[in-house]
């Protein structure tokens, strides 16, 4: 077989593409795997009446209708219609050359097999895998003497060695387990070697489980997620820590669960979030003092009550795949944090100190998090009620050094991206941490940001950053 089925890493197979932050088989579901570091895509893919191969999932559109009876034509305009991805395989293909990308094929039609076999040759893409359910795909690419290495999807319940008899690789589709990874045992792996077969694993998005699984002897894994799969790590290029401005606006809403899980799962230290109490006391996370820019409702936050603003949607106005998203409370963010062990930056709007900080203590995660605020009042009623709270002070705010590093004695001092880095070594001596805000994207001031060397940095682009880092490096 192929030198590239020997990776020194599981490879990042985007289940879909990245699926939780795009109509799974979009075509933007695509660009957005690629953006999230998959190796490879994951495509599903039937034949359409006329023999045209369609990447879509079911065998049916949303009205019924099955894909074998339809034509590419009538499948494009239903797909129209029915707002669904439902796109030429052909189309992906190109899309993967341009970008670099492997192809997983999840052949769904027997049919299908051998085309996609000669689609793939077609395009000159070298670095592919076709697999199926069905038995007699995996056989009929066999016969045909296919040049690409074969899987066999192994449902649970099945014998994976008997079910993928033949196969190059065992794909095991164990998702649903409670924790399939107890099933890769030594013996296990022992037996697929003996048998010269591969093995890549089910899609997964627990970051435990993934914890479990990225440092197996298998040849990929697929997440909806893929940036999980192997989170990046600032460490490896420079000594700073990551704060993401209100979650992964580049992937998902802001002051959103998912936009912190994006955040988080992709290896970034801390979230940056904002924090308002409604008039029964409950603690939301969303930045305005009104609803409008991010939710569809209406009016100002610290009026509103919990049981409103649970039926508010706050992703919509984001992306159609985002429809239905909450407004979360500051313990649904605590929570995520805690899941993904990461670190908080708390900004303070209309929130009342003393609730935040029984949020926060609740959860254990004071060491965690660090909290800001305009008003200056209620950063001085936190300090005062929690000695050991880590209070940030922008350097900005206040008209020269020593003043800033004597309010509230601050653990983190932030600076502009145009204001004096000479001073840090003087920030670090006082016991505050430097840290650099920047909500822009261009690579020059990236470039300043660390050269400055600041032991953190704010930013609303992390991904466009760590993709900047990553450049300097090569």
């Amino acid at each position: 077989m192929s030198d590239w089925l020997s990776p020194a890493r599981p490879y990042v197979i985007a289940h879909r593409g990245a699926s939780a932050y795009a109509p799974d088989g979009s075509v933007e579901a695509y660009e957005k795997a690629a953006r999230l570091g998959a190796d490879f895509w994951e495509v599903d893919i039937r034949r359409a009446a006329c023999g045209t191969l369609i990447t879509y999932h079911d065998a049916a559109l949303p009205d019924g209708r099955a894909i074998a009876d339809l034509t590419a034509d009538e499948i494009a305009e239903a797909a129209r219609q029915l707002s669904v991805p439902a796109v030429p395989f052909a189309t992906i293909l190109a899309l993967a050359v341009d970008l670099g990308a492997g192809i997983y094929a999840d052949i769904k039609d027997a049919s299908a097999a051998l085309p996609v076999m000669q689609a793939l040759k077609a395009h000159g893409i070298t670095r592919a895998i076709l697999g199926a359910f069905d038995p007699m795909a995996v056989a009929a690419l066999e016969a045909a003497q296919c040049p690409y290495p074969r899987a066999a999807l192994v449902p649970v319940g099945a014998d994976p060695f008997e079910h993928a008899k033949g196969a190059d690789i065992i794909h095991l589709c164990w998702e649903s387990l409670e924790r399939p990874q107890d099933l890769l045992t030594p013996a296990f792996f022992a037996c697929a070697e003996r048998l010269g077969q591969k093995i890549v694993l089910w899609h997964e998005e627990d970051p435990a489980r993934m914890a479990d699984l990225r440092h197996l002897p298998v040849l990929g894994i697929c997440s909806d997620r893929p940036e999980m799969v192997h989170p990046f790590d600032a460490r490896a290029y420079a000594e700073i820590e990551i704060v993401c401005h209100r979650g992964a606006p580049e992937f998902a809403p802001e002051n959103t669960v998912e936009g912190a899980i994006c955040a988080f799962g992709a290896g970034f230290d801390v979230v940056e979030l904002d924090v308002h109490s409604l008039r029964d006391g409950v603690l939301a996370v969303i930045h305005d003092d009104s609803f409008e820019r991010t939710t569809d409702g209406r009016g100002m936050v610290a009026w509103s009550t919990s049981e409103a603003v649970a039926k508010l949607d706050a992703g919509a106005w984001y992306a159609p795949q985002y429809r239905g998203t909450k407004v979360p409370s500051l313990d649904d963010l605590l929570d995520v944090t805690k899941t993904y062990g990461g670190k908080l930056y708390v900004e303070l709007k209309k929130a009342d100190p003393s609730a935040v900080l029984a949020a926060v203590r609740a959860k254990g995660l004071m060491e965690q998090c660090f909290f800001w605020a305009f008003d200056y009042q209620r950063l001085a009623a936190l300090r005062a009620e929690a000695p050991e709270a880590q209070i940030m002070i922008r350097r900005q705010d206040l008209p020269d050094l020593d003043t800033a590093l004597a309010t509230l004695r601050p653990a983190v001092l932030e600076f502009t991206a145009e204001e004096d880095f000479s001073v840090f070594a003087r920030c670090r001596a006082a016991g505050a941490r430097p840290m650099i805000a920047y909500m822009g994207r261009e690579p020059k001031v990236f470039d300043k940001i660390l050269s400055a060397a600041p032991d953190l940095a704010n930013l609303h682009f992390p991904f466009l950053f760590r993709d900047h880092l990553r450049a300097r490096q090569s």
